[in-house]
């Protein structure tokens, strides 16, 4: 099995309520996984931080990669239709950001994601937008917009980044 098939078993367990994230635990015995230790940390502590998909978790190990700070993930706010949950947003900048998967474009997804992005821009928040071919495919590009973004954020707010 390869780690994105473990990561996809992992993720889809939350997501159907089979397993709770806050029951999974970090790995006790190294070795354990065939090298795999490190990486079975990183997605238990992502899960349980509340990363959602494999689209999230590669978001999140993007972030790492550029050097911003740990998001909250999985933010509930209310928009205009009741309860809303926000992908990625950081504590210290209003910076939103969403990962968006196939089913955000079908059928009334598309204006209740409108509906819910514009209420967060009206409310002072910057919303960036990924889809998730975006983000496989022209990863660089999409993370230098959120890098700058987070950046002028924190600077504009008189945050040190």
């Amino acid at each position: 099995m390869s780690d994105r098939q473990a990561a996809l078993i992992v993720c889809m367990s939350v997501q159907q309520r089979i397993v709770r994230a806050k029951d999974l635990c970090p790995v006790r015995w190294p070795g354990a996984h065939y090298g795999r230790t490190a990486f079975i940390r990183q997605l238990v502590c992502d899960v349980r931080d509340d990363a959602q998909s494999l689209g999230e978790l590669d978001f999140a190990g993007f972030c790492r990669e550029r050097g911003l700070p740990e998001p909250e993930r999985q933010v509930v706010r209310h928009g205009p239709l009741g309860r809303i949950y926000l992908d990625v947003r950081w504590r210290d900048c209003p910076l939103v950001v969403e990962v968006d998967g196939a089913q955000h474009r079908l059928g009334l997804a598309v204006s209740s994601d409108n509906l819910r992005r514009n209420a967060l821009a009206i409310g002072g928040e910057t919303v960036l937008t990924i889809d998730l071919v975006g983000l496989r495919l022209q990863t660089v590009a999409f993370m230098d917009q959120v890098v700058l973004a987070h950046h002028r954020l924190t600077s504009a707010s008189g945050v040190s980044a």
